[in-house]
């Protein structure tokens, strides 16, 4: 696993990629997508122009980390501080 790697648990790592959505304006939020009664998906869409993207609640932390890294890659820029530990797991999501 990545996060071995990377030397950070999983639920950590989720936290940190969650304050990287919330600096970069991405409001993430956790829904129970089973019972809503319409097969959805987790992802990014806008609710009245603000990004957000909606997690669901029922899926394993490392399966939440990978979503929401992928998501986040394609809009993180440098100048957005986190820990190199999160960069790096970003960076290898690339690679994989």
């Amino acid at each position: 696993m990545i996060q071995r790697l990377i030397g950070m648990k999983a639920d950590k790592l989720y936290e940190h990629l969650r304050e990287v959505a919330e600096k970069l304006g991405v409001v993430v939020l956790e829904r129970r997508l089973r019972k809503a009664g319409v097969t959805a998906q987790s992802g990014f869409c806008r609710i009245k122009g603000v990004p957000h993207y909606i997690m669901d609640k029922h899926l394993s932390t490392h399966r939440k980390n990978r979503l929401l890294a992928a998501c986040l890659k394609r809009m993180a820029s440098d100048e957005i501080h986190m820990l190199p530990a999160v960069r790096e797991y970003m960076a290898r999501m690339e690679r994989d």
